[in-house]
């Protein structure tokens, strides 16, 4: 049998080079000139997105991978919300103040009188979702959550600057210590009011009168997410007066009556009767 032999114009690294100069110029063509500009951004914007959501979750995460182990430190909320979700009752003690087991929580448990029910309550649907976790699973809980969070207040910083500028925001938010430590180690403090609180941030600014014909809607969800944050943890109802000082100074009363009426709806029916009860 006579061997016919194999003639190549290129070698596998020319090949290849070739491959990815075509490549690499149809999706700059696709990219800058075929590509209109509103989707261009979009796309910019979502990839961003993804980019920094992925990151926090790596750095956040990164000093399990160096310790070998979790140091997050449980609080009640989180007990509140395991026997809510398992047993129905918002509580962990008895009429005599002690803590009881899981088993004797729907018969003797008494609702809980502490504050910050909110957090309890949402965690609790999250464990009825996703079913009971483990100690060590419960940091993926808080710091997806967290990065959530991050997610909406960079929408937000694009919304007002730019694209370069809210990613700036994001690297420095992921390495501000306060987010490294205080929400992926201390289950159930701050990470749901926290998403409420961002979204209250975006709605508010989104509810600006010259921008949008239907801000009306825009500061009534912010007014609604702001009392949101509060319920999940009240400290967050220290930002209440600073908003509302702020509207009254721009002499905003619009915006102040759609922001702050719904608000106090809200206080006043599911928060000042939990205060004096």
């Amino acid at each position: 049998m006579v061997a016919f032999p194999h003639y190549y114009f290129f070698g596998s690294f020319e090949l290849f080079y070739y491959f990815s100069r075509i490549l690499g110029f149809g999706s700059f063509y696709l990219h800058n000139i075929l590509m209109p500009d509103k989707f261009k951004n979009s796309l910019n914007l979502i990839s961003l997105l993804i980019i920094i959501f992925f990151a926090a979750l790596a750095v956040w995460f990164s000093p399990i991978l160096f310790k070998g182990y979790s140091t997050m430190n449980l609080w009640n909320t989180s007990l509140l919300a395991r026997n809510l979700a398992e047993s129905g009752v918002l509580g962990a003690e008895d009429s005599y103040n002690i803590t009881l087991a899981s088993s004797l929580i729907k018969e003797r448990a008494q609702v809980s009188t502490e504050g910050n029910k909110l957090t309890s309550i949402v965690l609790a649907q999250i464990f009825k979702l996703v079913g009971q976790l483990e100690f060590e699973q419960l940091i993926f809980v808080s710091i997806i959550i967290l990065a959530l969070v991050l997610l909406i207040f960079t929408l937000t910083v694009c919304y007002l600057f730019d694209l370069k500028t809210a990613a700036l925001f994001a690297s420095i938010y992921i390495f501000l210590p306060f987010n490294w430590w205080a929400g992926p180690y201390n289950f159930g403090i701050y990470e749901v009011s926290l998403l409420f609180f961002s979204l209250f941030f975006l709605f508010f600014f989104l509810g600006s009168e010259a921008k949008f014909k239907f801000w009306q809607i825009f500061t009534i969800f912010s007014g609604v997410f702001l009392a949101l944050a509060g319920l999940a943890r009240e400290a967050m109802f220290l930002a209440a007066p600073v908003f509302l000082i702020y509207l009254l100074f721009k002499r905003e009363k619009k915006r102040f009556f759609y922001l702050f009426i719904p608000f106090f709806i809200i206080v006043i029916f599911f928060w000042l009767p939990n205060l004096f009860s």
